[in-house]
C-alpha cells in the first residue's frame, strides 16, 4: 500500500493520464454546463433524498493520521454512499465508494473510499491545471460570507488544489472566458490531505482535515448546531475511456449538475 501526505496551501498543479487529453479537455471545457455522515451503525451507509440533512459529530482524530487509526476512529460513524441518482441503473464501469464526515473544532474531517480497479494517478511532468485526466475526489462547499463555493479537487497521488466558483465565473468559465488557472486559490489556511492506494484490493482512500477558517477567514473554529453547506463527488477515470464515469452522494437528477446548491447537503454540525 502506498500513502502520500500533502500541507499545503494549494498550488496550480494538473493532472494527466494515459487518457486522451485532446478528449479530455473538450468533455472538461463543457462539463460545468451540464452540472448546472451521520453516526452510529458502522459499515452501513446511506443515500440521502435531496430534502435530508445530514448529521455530523463531533470527531475525536487520532494523533497519527494513518489509514489503520482513521478508519477506527470513523468505526462508529455512518458514511454516505457514491451513486448515480440521475439514471435508473448506474453505468456499467460504475464503482462504489463511501465517505465519512465529522467535525471537531478547528476542521472538517472527511475520509472516503473507493472501489477503483484502474486508478489513474497525475504526472508531475504536466503542469497546466487544465489537464484535468485522473480519478479525482471532490469536496464542494458554500462560503455565504465570502459570496463563492470552493472545489477541492484530490487525486490518489494527492496532488491538490481549490477552485474557487461564483454563478459569473461559472458562465465566464462555460464561455471560455477565463481558465482553471484565473480561480484557483492559492492563499489559502493549511489544508491536510493524505491519500492512500491499494493496488491490490483495488481500492484507494483520502482523508482531509478541512481548516474552519478555509470555510469562513473571520473564524477558526466551528460551533455546535451550525451548518456547512456542501456535497462530495467523483471523477472516475479509466485509459481506455473518453470521459470519467460521475457520481456523487447528493441526489442530482436529470444529469450530474454538480453545481447546482439547491441540491447538496446541509451538513449539520451537532452538539454530541
Amino acid at each position: 500500500m502506498r500513502q502520500s501526505l500533502s500541507l499545503i496551501p494549494a498550488s496550480p498543479q494538473g493532472y494527466l493520464s494515459r487518457l486522451s487529453p485532446s478528449i479530455f479537455i473538450r468533455f472538461w471545457a463543457k462539463m460545468p454546463s451540464c452540472f448546472l455522515s451521520s453516526r452510529r451503525q458502522h459499515g452501513s451507509s446511506l443515500m440521502p433524498s435531496s430534502s435530508q440533512s445530514i448529521s455530523l459529530f463531533p470527531f475525536d482524530p487520532p494523533e497519527e493520521a494513518d489509514l489503520t487509526a482513521l478508519r477506527k476512529a470513523f468505526s462508529g460513524f455512518t458514511g454516505l454512499s457514491f451513486r448515480q441518482n440521475w439514471f435508473s441503473n448506474p453505468e456499467r464501469d460504475f464503482q462504489e465508494g463511501t465517505v465519512f464526515a465529522a467535525w471537531c473544532s478547528g476542521f472538517l474531517h472527511v475520509l472516503v473510499d473507493f472501489a477503483d480497479e484502474d486508478i489513474v494517478v497525475s504526472s508531475p511532468s504536466i503542469k497546466s491545471s487544465n489537464l484535468v485526466v485522473a480519478d479525482i475526489f471532490q469536496v464542494f462547499i458554500n462560503r455565504p460570507s465570502q459570496e463563492d463555493y470552493l472545489e477541492i479537487h484530490v487525486s490518489p497521488d494527492n496532488k491538490t488544489r481549490i477552485i474557487s466558483w461564483t454563478p459569473e465565473r461559472l458562465l465566464r468559465f462555460q464561455e471560455g472566458s477565463i481558465s482553471i488557472d484565473d480561480i484557483l486559490k492559492e492563499e489559502l489556511p493549511s489544508l491536510l490531505t493524505r491519500t492512500w492506494i491499494e493496488e491490490e484490493k483495488g481500492a484507494w482512500q483520502a482523508y482531509l482535515q478541512i481548516p474552519a477558517s478555509l470555510i469562513d477567514p473571520q473564524t477558526t473554529e466551528f460551533e455546535g448546531g451550525s451548518q456547512v453547506k456542501g456535497t462530495f463527488c467523483r471523477f472516475d477515470a479509466a485509459p481506455d475511456s473518453v470521459a470519467p464515469v460521475l457520481s456523487s452522494t447528493s441526489p442530482f437528477e436529470g444529469g450530474p449538475k454538480f453545481h447546482n446548491l439547491a441540491a447538496w447537503h446541509d451538513l449539520q454540525l451537532k452538539k454530541s
